[in-house]
């Protein structure tokens, strides 16, 4: 797999994603890694644009909380590794809603642990056969591989990417965190693997 020449800059996808967390995610993942509630889960599904594929989430809080419990069985299973976790999460939503959501598992796991899970995107994974892998559409566990495979040889760029952010601060006022802990956070595994997310998903051609 070689080095792509790509239109979006990691830096922007850095950024980009620095707010997105901030904005976003970290309210996600502070109730999911916690005690999910059902409000927090349907918004969290409503971020990822995903909800649509739960029927009743909407008006059911039952149906909410029977995705909680999925996940939250799931997450305990240490015989699992990674990969079959998001698998066998996703089997589940397949039994109960008649989709074998793979991205929804993904997302879910991902909300609730970070790193080492892997996000799977339709769009991602464009990016990434356009990069030259190789492997059958919605097979998570080649997904996730690839995916590896592929962020090992853009890492340094990444965290070239970060070095800057935590300096946020003076061009957002507002902003509430101690430049030594903005600096620590987009230097951690998770962050870093994220923006990875973010650049092939906006590097996607469609």
């Amino acid at each position: 797999m070689e080095l792509a020449k790509i239109d979006v800059s990691m830096e922007l996808c850095a950024a980009h994603f620095l707010l997105q967390w901030k904005r976003k995610e970290e309210k996600f993942h502070e109730s999911l890694s916690k005690k999910p509630s059902a409000e927090s889960l349907r918004s969290a599904l409503s971020f990822f644009i995903i909800a649509r594929n739960f029927s009743g989430i909407k008006a059911d809080r039952n149906v909410a909380q029977e995705i909680i419990d999925m996940l939250l069985e799931i997450d305990k299973d240490k015989s699992l590794k990674v990969q079959e976790k998001v698998a066998a999460l996703a089997a589940k939503f397949k039994v109960r809603f008649g989709k074998n959501n793979i991205s929804a598992a993904s997302k879910l796991l991902w909300l609730r642990r970070r790193a080492p899970y892997v996000i799977y995107d339709s769009r991602a994974e464009k990016t990434l056969k356009a990069m030259g892998a190789k492997f059958k559409s919605r097979d998570y566990a080649r997904y996730y591989e690839a995916w590896r495979t592929s962020y090992e040889l853009y890492k340094p760029t990444i965290v070239k990417a970060v070095r800057g952010l935590h300096n946020i601060h003076k061009i957002l006022p507002e902003w509430d965190q101690s430049p030594e802990g903005t600096r620590e956070m987009v230097n951690s595994d998770w962050f870093l693997e994220r923006v990875f997310d973010i650049y092939l998903y906006q590097n996607s051609e469609s």
